[in-house]
């Protein structure tokens, strides 16, 4: 486990909107459900950096079983580490499945990961409140290493990839990961 690695440096925590509005408080929602998750499946947290650079793909499925949880690690500079999780919403720490391999940094580079660094949260858009829908998913994207954290929330992203490009953005990165994952298996 590594130690909490942000009180000896300057660290930056980009966290979304969790005001008042729809998509503030649906995003402080999930980010407490994660903590959750987070706890049960024994996982270190984030939030206060780590030594090397991970990535969490949370999707959240409203009314179906099972869960997912996409983790890219990287073991060293030139190593990552993929974990996919799936789990029962009411029963997390009841693994389902569990995938785990490790890949060279050339195709990780591929996967495009740094996009998730600039990537707005559906909260922090002006009309984040307008993209919503009725028993869809919910993906949760939360980012760390050495000098930052940050996460973000995107309500729907396949119904709402039309609607604005930040939504078709985040599907070409989760569908590259879920390429790039079904093909190393």
């Amino acid at each position: 486990m590594d130690a909490p690695v942000s009180k000896a440096r300057h660290f930056i925590r980009n966290l979304p909107d969790t005001s008042a509005t729809w998509s503030g408080k649906r995003t402080q929602k999930t980010f407490l459900v994660t903590r959750q998750f987070e706890k049960k499946l024994k996982l270190n947290t984030l939030q206060d950096g780590l030594l090397g650079t991970e990535f969490r793909i949370w999707n959240f499925r409203s009314s179906v079983d099972p869960q997912g949880l996409t983790i890219l690690q990287s073991t060293t500079t030139q190593n990552w580490h993929l974990r996919q999780l799936t789990f029962n919403y009411r029963n997390p720490d009841s693994l389902i499945s569990e995938t785990n391999f490790t890949f060279k940094v050339t195709p990780a580079d591929s996967l495009q990961l740094d996009k998730f660094w600039h990537l707005n949260s559906q909260s922090d858009l002006k009309n984040g409140d307008q993209f919503g829908c009725l028993d869809g998913n919910i993906i949760f994207v939360e980012l760390a290493d050495w000098n930052r954290y940050r996460f973000s929330w995107y309500n729907c992203p396949f119904i709402n990839r039309d609607r604005d490009s930040i939504f078709q953005e985040v599907n070409e990165l989760i569908h590259s990961i879920n390429e790039f994952s079904d093909r190393s298996k």
